[in-house]
């Protein structure tokens, strides 16, 4: 299965928030819980994600896809792909409340790519990098 090559359809979402980046905001529990909440937006389309280490290379993402413009600004039913280059590694969707889910390698070359409305946004798993994780998880 592969995903549309990027275009000028496809847009790189904005971080917004990164938990990395506030581990007093968090609390001491959650510093040391191995998971990261991140904020993502590209135009009126949001990504809330938050990222777990499953193992010492790979992690679980649970997130939802919100649009800004809809009256109950979840996004059902939307594909989401795992990409590496111009080659799906994994697809799915998201369910009726704009949740989604995947386990995958922890390593920089890969993004997700979430189609809203005829385009794509794109989220650059880089982030992942395993040294933006806390020194004790």
């Amino acid at each position: 299965m592969s995903v549309k090559p990027p275009s000028r359809l496809s847009h790189f979402a904005e971080l917004l928030f990164d938990s990395a980046f506030q581990p007093f905001a968090l609390g001491i529990r959650a510093r040391g819980s191995g998971s990261r909440i991140l904020l993502y937006q590209s135009g009126d389309v949001r990504v809330d994600m938050r990222m777990e280490r499953s193992c010492s290379d790979r992690m679980n993402v649970t997130g939802q896809i919100f649009d800004m413009n809809v009256p109950d600004q979840v996004v059902g039913h939307a594909p989401v792909s795992l990409v590496e280059g111009s080659r799906s590694l994994v697809r799915t969707f998201t369910n009726e409340l704009g949740e989604f889910e995947l386990n995958l390698p922890m390593y920089k070359d890969l993004c997700m790519a979430f189609e809203v409305e005829g385009r794509q946004v794109l989220i650059s798993l880089g982030v992942a990098d395993a040294t933006r994780w806390t020194a004790s998880e």
